[in-house]
Order: structure tokens, then C-alpha cells, then sequence
């Protein structure tokens, strides 16, 4: 068999799983899976063969909050059955993910309009594992590559019609290096104006709310002098009251001196 000649002449083993095989049972892989040192599977395929389901958001676990949800890093846990390999799950146009025993690691898919999704995984399995020995097992630049030649075989109709060389794929990557700064730039000027628009609102509302305070204190200082005169008033009446109490008593009982 392939794996029998690859181990008998130390050649390494990227394992890219197609339905036929996985329908035939784990027991069928795990032979494959023990000699691959790279195992790349779609999200469904890697469902199928764990026997893991993602599960959705529920009123207590948000599973979308995090980078990688927790049935997908399962799942590669699961799939990863010796210390040497590397387990790629690609998840559409959600990006890729990958573990190596040790971190976890997510790339999201590079940005192409979508003519046909036919080659797009064989693109970015062969791409991934020819990148990860290339360039001395590095998983972030493998993924990245992946994914950009995955967006070059979608942008076109044909299953490798939009395949590129390392030296495209790089090219690639710088000019969307150049289009992500610009694209930063741009937001971070966006955020600054937008910034100093709200900065500029808190400050007015700020101060209409202070104007308000002052007024509103003002108003409670001028009704508070108005209740002193009114109750300095009131006061001057009842002891005018007193007053006039006193001459009427000392009128009524004042005796009437007869012709």
C-alpha cells in the first residue's frame, strides 16, 4: 500500500479524508491516522469520523465568542493520535484550524469572490503540507499559504485553474499586507473622527447638563429666598395679629366713662 512504501522509505504522509473512507468507520482510518504526520479533514468530515457535533449558542454558553469553539478543538484533540502530528480542520469560509499537541491555531480564509468551491480543499491540504516542511514545520505561514491558494482555485471555474507557485502565493501575501494597512489606516482615521464626534457630544451634553444643574440650583435658591420673605411675612402678621388681639381685649374691657 501508499503507507507501506512511505514508511519503508521515510516519506511523510499528508492525509486529506474524503466521505468514501469516512463512511467506512474510524477503524478503517485509524490505520491511515497511526503512520499520517499531517491530517487535514473538513469540519463535517471531522464530525463524522468523531462523532463530535458542534454545538450552537444557548442562553448560557455563547460558543461563537470564542476563536476556535470547544467541540472543534475536541476534535482535533481527538484526531491527533501521535505525538508527531499535525491535525488541520478547515471549516469554509470560516477560516482553518490546526493543532500540534501543544496550541491551537486559527487563520481565517483569504479574501477572493467565489466562482467555484471545486479543488478547494485538495488546494489548501497539498498547499498546507508542502508549506509546512518548506519552511521548517511552520503552521501559522502553512495556513496562510493554504488558504491563499485555496482563494485562488475558488476565484476561478476549474479544479486548478487558479493554483499559484510559492512565489505568487508571497506575492499575494504582501499585497494583502499593503491592502490590510491601508485598510488600517483608514479605520483608524474613521475611529479618530469618530472619536472626537463623540468626544465632542459627551462634552455639549456635559455641559447642558451642568447648565441644567445650575439653573435647576438656581431656581431652588430663589425659591428658598422667597419661602424666607413669606415666612418672614407671615411672621410679621402674627405678631401683628398679637398686637391687634391685645388693643381689642384692652378695648372691650375698657370702661365707658357716662355724661
Amino acid at each position: 500500500t501508499i503507507v507501506d512504501y512511505a514508511e519503508k522509505h521515510d516519506t511523510k504522509i499528508c492525509f486529506n479524508a474524503g466521505n468514501t473512507s469516512i463512511k467506512k468507520g474510524y477503524e478503517h482510518l485509524k490505520g491511515i491516522l497511526d503512520s499520517a504526520h499531517v491530517v487535514v479533514m473538513n469540519k463535517e468530515e471531522a464530525s463524522m469520523t468523531t462523532g463530535i457535533e458542534v454545538r450552537p449558542d444557548t442562553k448560557t454558553e455563547k460558543f461563537s465568542h470564542d476563536v476556535i469553539h470547544k467541540d472543534i478543538k475536541r476534535m482535533l484533540q481527538t484526531l491527533k493520535i501521535k505525538d508527531y502530528q499535525v491535525v488541520v480542520i478547515t471549516d469554509g469560509n470560516k477560516g482553518a484550524y490546526a493543532y500540534e499537541g501543544k496550541n491551537f491555531y486559527f487563520c481565517p480564509t483569504f479574501p477572493a469572490e467565489v466562482i467555484s468551491t471545486l479543488g478547494a480543499g485538495d488546494s489548501f491540504a497539498s498547499t498546507f503540507c508542502a508549506t509546512l516542511y518548506k519552511h521548517d514545520k511552520d503552521i501559522g505561514k502553512a495556513l496562510m499559504y493554504g488558504s491563499v491558494n485555496s482563494a485562488g482555485v475558488v476565484s476561478k471555474f476549474g479544479a486548478t485553474e487558479g493554483l499559484l507557485t510559492f512565489e505568487e502565493i508571497e506575492a499575494k501575501l504582501i499585497e494583502g499586507r499593503k491592502e490590510w494597512d491601508k485598510s488600517e489606516q483608514e479605520l483608524n482615521s474613521q475611529l479618530e473622527i469618530a472619536y472626537k464626534e463623540l468626544e465632542a457630544t459627551i462634552k455639549k451634553e456635559r455641559d447642558s447638563k451642568e447648565k441644567m444643574i445650575n439653573l435647576q440650583v438656581s431656581i431652588y435658591n430663589q425659591s428658598r429666598q422667597m419661602l424666607n420673605i413669606v415666612s418672614s411675612a407671615l411672621e410679621g402678621v402674627a405678631d401683628l395679629m398679637k398686637t391687634i388681639n391685645k388693643i381689642s381685649t384692652k378695648l372691650r374691657y375698657q370702661p365707658i366713662k357716662a355724661k
